[in-house]
């Protein structure tokens, strides 16, 4: 039963084959017998989640910050397979130097996960280690180091899509995005520059950088981006959407920062019909003319 489960219902993870398993070896037996036995006794010991090689394995590539400095927040990294194509669906773990598990999250559709560890856990000088598995692949690690920066560095926080806090915007949108900025460097700068280099996904920019003014250490400013995002009318829900932003201090220090928006429709469903007072005895009074009350709910 084993061996079907794997070969005929394609079932990968060892807790899955175990219970198919054992489910059909009952079934087939009626509960008698030793089915029961079997039922009770052979169990999995350890992750049922593991799951079967079922080809050679291969390595997982890491894109991502080598250093961050403290409080910066979310840490983005992306996952790509041998051949460089986004990796979906790998867990990605995130680890304290000392072992300490702090998250664990899969790759989008895209190959990107997101961090967002306490700010209190991130001192300088702490490493943070990135241990990505899935099926079919080699155990892949990523470091990245705590920082305490010696310049301005710039740190994109709240994120607002036409006042909303949530990042989610509706399909043929036109979405104005505000923005807090923080300094979270060891000095100050006297002005910078923000841009919105880059979008994939169904959206297009049309705006200009934008520039910004001084800002002392951990010093945090709120403000607007100088044009407007155009969700495109055909997007689907669920659709994800990335933002890739860059800045530049008049000092020279530089960074890039990622913001995912993804794509809300409305949906409508009918929850109620009333036919009002041409309902007699459970059903319509034949040949009875009359209006018609449809309760709607939007569940998008």
């Amino acid at each position: 039963r084993m061996f079907d489960g794997i070969y005929t219902q394609n079932k990968s993870s060892f807790g899955d084959i175990t219970r198919f398993a054992l489910t059909e070896h009952s079934r087939h037996y009626g509960g008698a017998g030793r089915s029961a036995y079997y039922w009770e006794t052979y169990h999995v010991f350890g992750d049922p989640s593991l799951e079967l090689r079922t080809t050679r394995t291969s390595a997982a590539m890491v894109e991502g910050p080598t250093q961050v400095p403290v409080g910066v927040s979310p840490l983005e990294y992306v996952v790509r397979n041998e051949a460089g194509q986004p990796l979906a669906g790998a867990m990605v773990s995130l680890f304290l130097r000392n072992g300490t598990w702090l998250d664990s999250r899969r790759t989008g559709a895209d190959g990107s996960v997101g961090f967002s560890p306490a700010e209190s856990l991130l001192t300088p000088g702490e490493q943070l280690r990135l241990v990505v598995t899935g099926k079919n692949l080699r155990e892949t690690s990523f470091e990245t180091l705590v920082i305490a920066p010696d310049s301005a560095f710039l740190n994109l926080k709240e994120f607002r899509l036409n006042g909303r806090p949530q990042s989610l915007a509706g399909a043929g949108e036109s979405v104005q995005i505000d923005l807090a900025i923080a300094n979270v460097g060891m000095v100050g700068t006297s002005g910078a520059e923000l841009r919105l280099d880059g979008i994939t996904g169904p959206a297009d920019y049309l705006g200009s950088p934008l520039a910004l003014g001084a800002m002392g250490p951990g010093e945090q400013i709120t403000t607007t981006l100088l044009g407007m995002l155009r969700i495109h009318p055909n997007a689907q829900r669920g659709d994800q959407i990335r933002l890739q932003f860059s800045w530049t201090t008049r000092e020279g220090a530089s960074g890039r920062a990622t913001k995912n928006i993804e794509v809300a429709r409305a949906a409508l469903e009918i929850i109620a019909v009333d036919f009002g007072a041409n309902v007699v005895d459970g059903g319509i009074r034949p040949g009875s003319s009359g209006s018609i009350f449809v309760t709607l709910r939007n569940s998008g």
